[in-house]
């Protein structure tokens, strides 16, 4: 019983991550890398937003 548990501990959807999603994640991750906090207070970073965005309708 215990190695079953272990095996059900992440999500059905942690599966079902695509490539894109990773693409977009890797977009957002160096945008953050390059914006100045500045903008970022603004309002966010597009590429971010889209991640966000694009997850929640799914």
């Amino acid at each position: 019983m215990e190695e079953q548990k272990d095996q059900n501990i992440l999500p059905d959807e942690y599966e079902k991550v695509t490539d894109v999603q990773i693409a977009k994640v890797k977009t957002c991750m160096e945008d953050l890398l390059k914006v100045p906090c500045e903008e970022m207070e603004g309002g966010g970073i597009p590429s971010c937003q889209e991640l966000f965005q694009s997850s929640k309708d799914e």
